[in-house]
Parts: structure tokens; sequence; C-alpha cells
């Protein structure tokens, strides 16, 4: 999964692509990828895409290049390979799907 395992530092940035990235989200990134970098930690960019009626297309990749030019980088997430093919690992929230709805049908049942 490329996370260091003497690093118990991980720092996430989860944006919803529902539009363009405004100032408290950049601010966000920025504090939250400073930290982790100060720290030796993992910064993970995971895509928070469930809210399928508000998501606005090519959103996903206007933000990654958007953090880009800010000159942000992440250790996991879109664009970084997954080193570990025995972990499935995705950084978009919508592709874990089967995931939430093997936990809902565990709590129904």
């Amino acid at each position: 999964m490329n996370i260091p395992s003497s690093s118990s530092i991980v720092g996430r940035y989860a944006p919803s692509p529902t539009g363009q990235l405004h100032l408290g989200n950049l601010r966000t990134a920025l504090v939250t990828w400073l930290q982790v970098r100060l720290m030796g930690g993992v910064f993970v960019l995971r895509i928070d895409d469930l809210d399928k009626p508000r998501v606005k297309a090519h959103a996903s990749e206007r933000i990654i290049r958007d953090l880009k030019w800010l000159g942000l980088d992440w250790d996991l997430g879109p664009g970084r390979p997954n080193s570990d093919p025995l972990v499935e690992i995705s950084f978009f929230q919508s592709e874990r799907n089967h995931h939430y709805q093997r936990a809902f049908k565990t709590l129904l049942d």
C-alpha cells in the first residue's frame, strides 16, 4: 500500500467532486499536507464521490490538477500505484460501494 511501516502518522484529505475547490477546501488540504509532511507521515487523497446527484463531471480531475498546481503531492491516492497487489485499494469512495452494501446487509440481518 506504499505506507512506510515506520510511519504511524497518516493524514487524509477527502474532497467531494461537486464543483470547484473553494478557498476553505484548499486551506484544509494545505494544512493537512503540511502537518503530515512535517511529522514524516503519509498523505492520502481520497475522492468522496458518494453523493452521485451532486457530483459534477470532471470535478475530480480539476481537484487533482488544482492540488498539483498548489504543489501538493500524496503518497496514496489517484495516480499513485498500489504496490501491494493483495490489498484492494480504491481512492474513489463510490468504488467501495460493495463494502458498504455488505455492511448494510449485516446490519439489517
